[in-house]
């Protein structure tokens, strides 16, 4: 029975379409267009424009199964197909398209109150033409949606799950079926006409986080389109949604369907070419659904005596949802339900193809920032990990077991597209956040060269005071890398006016399984394709950054811990200018972050941690100056033990260490000593020391150079001159003071940023007395990779 429900509640709401409406590449709804007798037609793609495909999925043909922005329940349930190709019946519509619904087949399409311009008490009208074999065979069905407004508490723990906390009822599993009207073609065989008048969208809601009464959080309209013929093909055409007046028959135009395909070359291609892809999802606990209460599988049957309680939320059984096809491909229930989860179900249905075809590598499993995420990339992004909960997966198989066409002949499974959701978490880097950002796709593009990216994030409003960068900001960063960019907002903003947003998100930012539906919708309409074709433009490959603060984002990580000399108690000299921490004290008290001797602003959330977690740390930072020396301290209210230190190493770096042979060194200058570092060495174990008019010089090419010196009380000046301009003058006789109030006279450099590209002659002079001299650092930060 159980299985059965699932199965039911499956094709009655988890897969119902929410076909978007707004224009995300500004972030605004698109403007309906009225047909000349100024008829709105407030469906998406009521033309059936679709993309031509074969029987197997692949691009070819003059029909398809699939067509853009509508729904199905699998592959083959339709056929679509252009007028001028029909043999069955003449249609009387020039303009339209063809769908032919299969004996017990359903085609469907879900649009939001915001997406449609509609509000509560408006009325809608809706109307479709058809040819049909069977008398009778189509049922015509337009039902309000909404999210479950119920009153009271409940706990997982009461139906057998392992988490013992308790929630609000609100807001639990997915879309619910609320007023509905419906019609059926009349009893005649050939041509028909049905018409639905009226529905009014009714509603109402309180912004509640315990809602004292039942509320009906209208959220949307399904419509529906059902043969009952147990034998025969239905045929459907020229449907029509419109509000006020009366129900308009015949063809009129509709919402555009979306181009966002256009923006990813590769992934679509190898997808129309039945092609295995690599999906990295990026994300945190409100992507993946692990938060309050973690998502699961709720009964969906409206009648059954165990509505809207949970099925599943431990280890997740397939049989349970009628999908023993990923019995070894699912870990829990959450992986089912997310929105990356429903994207990949759903590519399996529009290009026909197993499971084993879509690699979706749940990297989100926790409460990580975009920032924290870049401790992972390399882990993920090579699969060095085996399957496991971890990214989405039950232990016990191997990638190539599970995925064997992505190992075909040898290769090496790279990451085909990027998914990036991460959302509320980023308290890191403000002003400018948006560089971890920036250096994230960077990284992804200097390794993997064929890799794609697609923004879709879930937030709260345009106005979140989160430390996420500002919609307009990430607009910009995708329009300069060229990367779909599908803003969420206007949807969840809009939603306000006839739905409690604690029903969305019952704890205000992770939202639950029917909001999750919604926002796998918003991506689903990357991958809606039409004929003809429109140009593909591929993704831009390393423009020129966006922020400074990027290129700290760019490298590779290296991990230090205890007992690593680098890590000196509380304090340790960091790489460059971006890093992890892990931290604690052993208490529940917040962390606190100093950075060059200043309290931190904006560094993550202080957090205990007792040891390195690849998805959540104490501290995420990297808004430094380059080519400086950075020294991190931790204070909490006990002894802390730092556990661990990931360091982002700038690409295409260099040290030439003074006893390098690229050094021309006088004679007369004293030969190259060892020095003796507390703090790991980070900047070499040889020095030579300068003294007042002496000098020594190194050529290198480098777009950015960094001085690394010995602070001493007898300190001198270091004067360092490029290319015969002197650019730097700096004190070497300055101590660090630390929290404790102690001095230490240790190690230092300085940058000189923002040279030309080239090659540099680079001449360290010392003045006022002696400067102990360790080597430079040369960057190339502009140049090509």
């Amino acid at each position: 029975m159980p299985a059965k429900l699932c199965i039911l509640a499956e094709e009655a709401t988890v897969r119902i379409g929410l076909a978007l409406a707004f224009m995300a590449a500004i972030g605004q709804f698109e403007t309906f267009a009225a047909d000349a007798g100024g008829v709105t037609n407030l469906l998406r793609n009521p033309e059936f424009r679709f993309h031509a495909r074969n029987p197997e999925g692949q691009a070819g043909g003059k029909a398809s199964h699939n067509v853009a922005c509508w729904n199905t329940s699998a592959w083959g349930d339709i056929t679509v197909r252009a007028n001028a190709d029909m043999k069955e019946f003449s249609c009387p519509d020039p303009s339209a398209n063809v769908v032919a619904i299969e004996p017990g087949k359903q085609f469907r399409q879900f649009s939001t109150l915001p997406e449609i311009g509609c509000k509560l008490d408006d009325l809608l009208h809706l109307s479709v033409r058809g040819n049909q074999a069977t008398a009778g065979a189509l049922e015509v069905r337009l039902t309000l949606m909404r999210i479950d407004g119920s009153t009271g508490t409940w706990s997982p723990a009461d139906f057998g799950c392992w988490d013992k906390r308790v929630f609000h009822c609100q807001g639990r599993g997915e879309l619910i079926r609320g007023t509905s009207v419906t019609s059926k073609s009349p009893g005649d065989k050939g041509l028909f006409t049905v018409k639905l008048e009226v529905l009014r969208i009714e509603g109402r809601s309180k912004r509640e986080r315990k809602p004292k009464q039942a509320y009906e959080n209208t959220v949307g309209v399904l419509v529906e389109f059902t043969n009952k013929s147990a034998t025969d093909s239905v045929w459907i055409f020229s449907p029509c949604l419109t509000k006020g007046g009366a129900a308009v028959i015949g063809a009129v135009s509709g919402r555009k369907v979306p181009a966002y395909y256009r923006r990813m070359p590769n992934t679509i291609g190898k997808l129309m070419r039945g092609e295995p892809i690599h999906i990295l999802a990026l994300g945190s606990s409100i992507d993946t659904g692990d938060a309050n209460p973690p998502l699961c599988i709720y009964d969906e049957t409206p009648l059954s005596p165990t509505y809207k309680r949970p099925l599943s939320q431990g280890k997740l059984d397939c049989d349970i949802i009628g999908r023993p096809d990923l019995k070894h491909y699912l870990a829990a229930p959450k992986q089912y339900v997310k929105y990356t989860g429903r994207l990949r179900q759903e590519l399996m249905r529009k290009f026909n193809l197993p499971v084993s075809n879509i690699l979706l590598n749940a990297m989100s499993c926790g409460g990580s920032s975009i920032g924290e995420s870049h401790s992972g990339f390399k882990l993920y992004a090579d699969l060095l990990q085996k399957p496991s909960s971890a990214n989405g997966h039950p232990a016990g198989k191997e990638w190539v077991d599970l995925y064997p066409g992505l190992f075909a002949e040898g290769a090496k499974p790279a990451p085909d597209l990027v998914v990036l959701g991460h959302g509320h978490n980023e308290r890191i880097d403000k002003p400018d956040g948006i560089a971890v950002y920036e250096g994230a796709i960077r990284w992804f593009q200097k390794r993997y060269p064929k890799v794609e990216f697609l923004f879709c994030q879930w937030h709260t409003s345009s106005t979140s005071s989160s430390n996420i960068p500002p919609i307009p900001k990430r607009e910009e960063l995708c329009r300069r890398y060229g990367i779909p960019f599908i803003n969420i907002i206007p949807v969840i903003e809009g939603l306000a006016e006839s739905c409690n947003y604690y029903a969305l998100c019952p704890d205000g930012g992770h939202p639950q399984a029917a909001a999750h539906y919604i926002w796998f919708k918003q991506i689903e309409q990357a991958f809606e394709m039409t004929d003809p074709l429109e140009e593909f433009l591929p993704q831009k490959r390393l423009p020129s950054r966006i922020s400074e603060f990027t290129y700290g984002w760019e490298g590779d990580i290296v991990t230090f811990a205890p007992p690593s000399p680098r890590i000196r108690g509380t304090r340790a000299i960091i790489e460059d200018t971006a890093f992890n921490i892990w931290a604690g004290d052993g208490s529940k008290d917040k962390l606190q972050l100093f950075l060059d001797g200043a309290k931190a602003k904006h560094a993550g959330r202080g957090t205990q941690r007792t040891k390195r977690d690849i998805r959540n740390s104490s501290f995420v930072h990297g808004r430094l100056t380059l080519g400086d020396r950075h020294i991190l301290e931790i204070v909490g209210a006990h002894e802390v033990t730092i556990h661990a230190l990931d360091c982002k190493v700038c690409d295409k770096r260099k040290f030439f260490p003074v006893d390098a042979p690229e050094w021309l060194i006088p004679d007369g200058v004293a030969p190259g000593a060892d020095f003796e570092s507390d703090w790991g060495s980070p900047y070499g174990n040889k020095q030579v020391t300068l003294a007042a008019g002496e000098s020594i010089t190194v050529e290198v090419l480098a777009t950015d150079i960094s001085a690394a010196y010995v602070d001493d009380l007898e300190g001198g000046e270091l004067i360092v001159t490029i290319d015969g301009k002197e650019l730097l003058r700096q004190p070497t006789n300055l101590p660090f003071v630390d929290t404790d109030g102690v001095r230490h006279l240790m190690e230092n450099r300085k940058g000189i940023r923002n040279l030309a590209d080239g090659r540099h002659k680079v001449v360290l002079r010392a003045e006022k007395g002696s400067v102990r001299i360790l080597g430079i650092f040369a960057y190339i930060r502009q140049l090509t990779f």
